[in-house]
């Protein structure tokens, strides 16, 4: 929840296939007016990737790192690309407010191409001014007010 006018939906972009069946796009963001609870509205959408992209948010809310306060959010994406081959695999970070959410950063543990495992990101959390973001090999220090990583712990 933004305030309490407005909710974030997390899920897939799906579109109808020629045989009626549904067939799933990239990852999608929205946000949702709901001032008046008998008639929400979509107020906001973003979608990330291709069919394939992957967040564990989609399945776990506590890799959803979101701060009111700071207007900020971060969640870890395995991003896919048009030929199904992973172009990306990180966090994605957005400024939030009740009327509008911008990407702000998207920050990779990978040095190199993507696709090992041990690098992708899995929890990101905030301490100050600082996100901190966590994988299975490393954990790095980014400025939240630069983007600018300080530090990492191998």
């Amino acid at each position: 929840m933004v305030d309490e006018n407005h909710i974030l939906g997390f899920g897939y972009d799906t579109e109808v296939n020629q045989w009626g069946g549904t067939v799933n796009g990239g990852l999608k963001i929205s946000m949702f007016d709901v001032s008046n609870v008998n008639k929400p509205k979509e107020t906001f959408t973003e979608v990330i990737g291709k069919s394939g992209t992957y967040s564990e948010l989609l399945y776990n809310h506590k890799a959803l790192m979101f701060s009111l306060n700071k207007g900020l959010m971060a969640f870890p994406v395995n991003r896919t690309a048009d030929n199904y081959k992973s172009d990306f695999s990180g966090a994605y970070v957005y400024n939030v407010s009740s009327n509008s959410i911008s990407l702000k950063n998207t920050i990779t543990h990978k040095e190199t191409e993507p696709g090992f495992y041990g690098d992708n990101i899995k929890r990101i959390i905030y301490i100050g001014d600082y996100l901190y973001t966590f994988s299975e090999n490393e954990m790095q220090v980014h400025s939240i007010s630069t983007n600018n990583k300080v530090n990492e712990l191998i």
